[in-house]
């Protein structure tokens, strides 16, 4: 339907075979010859947002009851559904949608109450339909019509008539320029509404409204709005664009009465803020009213649209997932687009909210490869009137999947240590692996810190060991004020004790089975104290099985830690403590 503002309804005719299933409250009757038919008529008054005549296939749901009683009561079927069999008049037949949506006069019953409204909704139950006005580019689906409980009398050739009245308020707004000619429509862009709650309950048997939720800012069909019926509690904000000028107007907080027509009307020039009259005017919906004018200054001006990103690099991990980036412009909506199938972007227009902030998601796919790989994306903004600013362009990127360390083949050994992290402050990790073909009990084992230099141990630099290892199994003793302490893939995660976990990059590590040294990271008593294993990731490599008190660097692969970097950021990281 083009949008409804003022009606009256038309003809239903009801015949045929009776209905299938009624709400556990309504009523079943035993039908008559005669059937319930509807007249309507649309009177020169318009009713209608865009004009008065239905449209074709338009829907309303129709409730019949004994005279006086609830909707509750409401004879099967309920909530049954006409349609328009013909539009572009002012009149027309109305028939049922299906066969089960047929209404028929009880036996023995002289006259019933009828509700009726518009549009129809298959999930309407009860006595209250739920609207909601967020959405204005089409006037048809928000434009709700109701026709008040009307008794009507039985009769073998007359009609009966229902009244539609419309319940939302209309707001119109019209502007002129400088020189006080009109402007048109089309020359005012972005016009948002902000400061009203755009969703509300009608009750169709009071035939009242009540606004529900929070005030919520909505882009208005083009200088109009359809709004729900309330007094606002914050002041309602009109902003728009015009010859590439920003303009905000402040209403204050108003009051609308549900089916009025609200005008409001202003000159559009570099003065400053004056109201002449009344700011607005109500009246019906028909014939329409006129009131005062207010002039409104810019507040913007003729540059270019702004347009930025509050960031222009992003990189994902290898698993899918998405970000929101947050685009700061003072047009009224973005596009964007990528340049790569693997990062996905929203098509068509992005809504800008009126703080001036839209939210672009880019969701990727796995990267099952082992290559980075890389994609821009353009944004765009609507440049209606406005000079256009030229696209931003984001950077990503995606990290390879990395590749996993195969298990080696289980040899003759003994337990080993198979990383050392002296990371940034206390990001210090020792893990413990075995890579022999059987358990091990760990109560023979323990971990010993030999501090700047020395070449004994400290009873609280060394931590004895407990349970079973399995093979191929392994341990993380890490420090407990570590940035990272999550290791699903360890056997065991356990926080250093006394000072065997703080160790410094001129410390050595062993690990001593029976209380005598088995394996050694670094060299024991070094001789120079210097810093040479700080700020360092070693991962033990992976033919390793055997132990050795001679550190031998070859058997060791190491990657930088850098300041910048989380821990568990950095790839050999990641890759040694989810791996043997």
């Amino acid at each position: 339907m083009r949008t409804k503002s003022s009606l009256a309804l038309a003809v239903f005719l009801l015949i045929a075979t009776f209905f299938t299933s009624c709400d556990k409250e309504c009523k079943e009757v035993k039908r008559a010859s005669n059937v319930v038919t509807f007249a309507t008529n649309i009177n020169a008054s318009s009713l209608r947002v865009t004009g008065n005549n239905w449209d074709n296939n338009d829907a309303i749901g129709v409730y019949m009851m004994e005279n006086g009683q609830p909707i509750s009561t409401a004879f099967a079927p309920n909530n049954a559904k006409y349609v328009a069999s013909t539009g572009g008049s002012n009149t027309t037949s109305f028939t049922p949608a299906t066969e089960q949506d047929k209404l028929f006069w009880a036996e023995g019953t002289t006259s019933a109450d009828f509700i009726a409204y518009y549009p129809y909704s298959a999930t309407q139950s009860g006595n209250e339909l739920s609207m909601n006005t967020q959405d204005q580019s089409h006037f048809s689906a928000i434009d709700y019509l109701i026709a008040v409980r009307s008794s009507q009398a039985k009769s073998a050739t007359s009609t009966n008539v229902l009244s539609f009245k419309h319940v939302l308020p209309l707001l119109v707004f019209e502007f002129k320029d400088k020189s006080y000619a009109p402007i048109e429509e089309t020359k005012i862009s972005g016009m948002k509404i902000a400061g009203l709650k755009v969703a509300g309950k009608l009750n169709l048997e009071e035939n009242t409204v009540t606004p529900e939720g929070d005030a919520t800012a909505f882009q208005t069909n083009g200088t109009r709005a359809l709004v729900i019926p309330q007094t606002s509690t914050e002041n309602v904000v009109v902003s728009f664009q015009f010859g590439g000028k920003n303009y905000t107007w402040d209403l204050g907080t108003k009051t609308f009465e549900k089916g009025k027509k609200y005008i409001f009307r202003a000159k559009l020039s570099d003065g400053s803020v004056a109201v002449d009259g009344a700011n607005g005017t109500i009246g019906e919906r028909e014939p329409e009213d006129t009131g005062g004018d207010v002039d409104l200054d810019p507040t913007g001006s003729s540059e270019p649209t702004t347009l930025s990103s509050d960031v222009t690099t992003y990189e994902f991990t290898a698993d899918a997932g998405s970000h929101d980036f947050v685009i700061s412009t003072d047009a009224s909506s973005i596009s964007a687009t990528s340049d790569a199938t693997w990062a996905k972007v929203p098509t068509g227009k992005i809504v800008v909210e009126p703080t001036g902030k839209a939210t672009l998601t880019i969701t990727v796919e796995a990267n099952t490869t082992n290559a980075v790989r890389n994609a821009t994306i353009t944004i765009k903004h609507d440049g209606v009137l406005r000079t256009a600013a030229a696209p931003i362009t984001l950077s990503i990127s995606q990290a390879a999947q990395e590749a996993v360390t195969p298990t080696p083949t289980p040899a003759e050994g003994d337990l080993i240590i198979s990383a050392y992290v002296e990371g940034k402050s206390n990001d210090k990790y020792i893990k413990i692996s075995n890579r022999t073909a059987a358990p091990i009990d760990l109560a023979a084992y323990s971990i010993r810190h030999y501090n700047n230099g020395k070449k004994t141990v400290a009873s609280s630099f060394e931590q004895k060991l407990s349970g079973t290892l399995d093979a191929g199994k392994f341990i993380v003793i890490y420090h407990q004020k570590a940035s990272f302490t999550s290791f699903p893939n360890a056997a065991q995660a356990i926080v250093g004790t006394g000072s065997t976990i703080n160790f410094n990059g001129d410390d050595a590590i062993a690990l001593a089975k029976n209380n005598e040294n088995i394996d050694v990271f670094g060299v024991i008593g070094n001789p120079n104290k210097s810093m040479l294993w700080a700020d360092k990731i070693y991962a033990r490599n992976s033919d390793i099985s055997t132990p050795t008190t001679t550190f031998d660097e070859s058997q060791w692969e190491v990657a930088p830690v850098k300041s910048s970097d989380p821990i568990q950021k950095i790839p050999l990281f990641s890759k040694t403590f989810s791996t043997l």
